[in-house]
């Protein structure tokens, strides 16, 4: 049966396109590579939130640990019942916002370690019809595939390293919180 693709010195030439493929094996080899930069992008990030987290969480259980609630709660309750201190609802109020700031960082950093990254799925390419093409068409349709799955894992990545990044604003926020608490129990 003859092949409907045409070997042209410009390398193949497929009838009713415009295109050679000659450089298709080139361009595939950059697309993998591509491909692998995000791969190890990944890595990095899922490296900083296996440090980042249970930091997050050790910060979390010192602010509870640190801080007696019962005193906070009947401070909240004085202030209240008798229209009193600011500054007592004030702390309260930092108190707070130290735990809801440090909640979020937490939960921010553990979403962020949860959401999965897509693979090449090379069983998809292993069809006689891809595989009977010339090695130029079929690095071309290779490079195409690495190219949607790179473009998905970059949205994807984008995504992690945002709540990855709020997660330690929020955490950041929370420690600055919990210093001046810190500051005004010292100085009580």
């Amino acid at each position: 049966m003859p092949s409907k693709y045409v070997k042209t010195p410009g390398g193949i030439f497929v009838p009713g396109e415009r295109y050679t493929y000659e450089s298709s094996e080139i361009f595939l080899s950059i697309v993998q590579a591509e491909y692998q930069h995000e791969i190890d992008r990944a890595a990095a990030l899922d490296s900083k939130l296996g440090i980042s987290l249970p930091v997050m969480a050790t910060y979390f259980f010192l602010i509870i640990q640190e801080t007696d609630i019962g005193s906070l709660w009947g401070s909240l309750w004085k202030s209240v019942l008798n229209a009193g201190s600011v500054l007592e609802l004030f702390v309260l109020v930092l108190y707070l916002s130290t735990i809801g700031t440090a909640i979020v960082s937490l939960f921010l950093m553990t979403v962020a370690l949860q959401q999965n990254y897509i693979s090449v799925d090379i069983a998809q390419l292993y069809m006689p019809k891809e595989l009977s093409k010339p090695k130029e068409r079929f690095a071309a349709t290779m490079a195409q595939y690495y190219l949607r799955v790179i473009e998905l894992n970059k949205v994807q990545s984008r995504k992690r390293f945002n709540k990855y990044r709020l997660g330690w604003a929020y955490g950041i926020s929370s420690l600055i919180y919990f210093s001046i608490l810190y500051i005004y129990h010292s100085i009580k």
